[in-house]
């Protein structure tokens, strides 16, 4: 609809480990990609 901004918001923490949970987004970005439920350096 033209003249509208909608902003989405995603809680993509459900994709990392619980010691990143409560962590805020520039701090999600920041960790190793282990940080990621799933993942490991290795797969990086």
């Amino acid at each position: 609809m033209k003249g509208e901004n909608h902003h989405y918001i995603a809680d993509i923490t459900q994709f990392f480990d619980k010691d990143y949970e409560q962590k805020e987004f520039n701090e999600l970005a920041e960790a190793l990609v282990d940080a990621i439920q799933g993942l490991s350096q290795g797969d990086a």
